[in-house]
């Protein structure tokens, strides 16, 4: 104990379980920074309270999709970084915008 079978498959439902809390809080992110009406551009991405983000959860996933396909682990990483950057950039920006 433990058996190699037991650490892959934990490794395995640990990354999916990532993924799939930064797909939804990313969408979520991207909705309330548009519903806070900071950034015109993303005002597409706007939800009523309450309402599910679906718009802002399909650009995610196209993002994340396109990043699935280019296939290669270094060629992603430093966009993926960016985006992350971007993201909190972009929170920060929003307080910061929100406190003038």
């Amino acid at each position: 104990w433990p058996a190699p079978e037991v650490l892959v498959y934990g490794v395995i439902a640990s990354t999916i379980g990532a993924a799939l809390t930064s797909l939804i809080s990313g969408s979520r992110l991207l909705a309330a920074i548009a519903n806070d009406k900071v950034l015109p551009i993303l005002n597409t991405f706007a939800v009523k309270p309450g309402e599910e983000p679906q718009k802002a959860l399909l650009c995610v996933g196209m993002i994340c999709a396109c990043a699935i396909c280019v296939g290669e682990l270094n060629a992603v990483a430093p966009i993926l970084t960016m985006f992350f950057l971007m993201c909190y950039t972009c929170v920060n920006l929003s307080c910061v915008l929100l406190h003038l």
